[in-house]
């Protein structure tokens, strides 16, 4: 039995075009008789793919705006800064972020330092932020808005503020007034357990001692996981 190998063939194919050329003019011809069809076939193909992929989609899109709330939910300034807010916190307390606020074992950081922090968890929203935004009684810390309907007063303070409480009673809501905002966020940032219980007392006092809106993050030395 002789076995051909693909270099025979080609050679064979090309001797056979050489010596008769007129057949190469053949299959040129019958390709380009034949185009029509071809694209004729692609296109039903394609129509069929595209027909079969929006009737799935559509079905899909159909079970969730019957199932959830999926299309009614549209995130907010609010929402977004608050989400980041509770970011920051988890990475200062759980993940060690705590360390960037000290040096020599001492605590360095001020009220500007966490602010610049906080600017660094924001990526991937259509939400403008800007600092020290200024509208007529002094400068918020951030305004997070989108539009201008939708905006969000972000105020962060230490735990150790000797006005910490006035602070919370009054700043934000002038900030809020001035700027039209409909909402705030305020950030505490606490170094020691007996801050965090000063702020604690502050709030009960004020009442806002379950408040969404007021996030305290303890950035008290943590003993590493070997020594626990």
């Amino acid at each position: 039995m002789n076995v051909f190998c693909l270099d025979d063939i080609e050679r064979a194919i090309d001797a056979t075009v050489q010596k008769y050329a007129e057949i190469l003019d053949y299959y040129i011809k019958k390709k380009e008789s034949e185009k029509d069809k071809a694209s004729a076939l692609s296109t039903v193909k394609v129509e069929k793919l595209r027909e079969e992929l929006l009737a799935t989609l559509t079905d899909f899109c159909r079970h969730i705006f019957a199932n959830s709330k999926f299309y009614e939910t549209k995130p907010t300034s609010y929402s977004e800064a608050l989400k980041r807010a509770h970011f920051l916190k988890q990475v200062i307390e759980d993940n060690d972020g705590y360390r960037i606020f000290y040096k020599n074992g001492k605590p360095i950081a001020s009220e500007d330092t966490v602010q610049r922090v906080f600017r660094l968890t924001w990526f991937a929203s259509p939400h403008d932020i800007n600092s020290e935004v200024n509208n007529g009684r002094g400068p918020a810390d951030y305004k997070v808005s989108f539009g201008s309907r939708d905006s969000t007063i972000v105020e962060f303070k230490l735990g150790s503020s000797t006005s910490l409480k006035k602070n919370l009673m009054n700043q934000a809501e002038i900030y809020k007034k001035a700027s039209k905002s409909i909402s705030d966020i305020k950030v505490i940032l606490c170094y020691t357990k007996a801050e965090i219980a000063k702020v604690i007392r502050v709030l009960k006092g004020l009442k806002q001692e379950n408040a969404e809106n007021v996030i305290i993050i303890d950035a008290t030395r943590k003993l590493s996981a070997s020594r626990v």
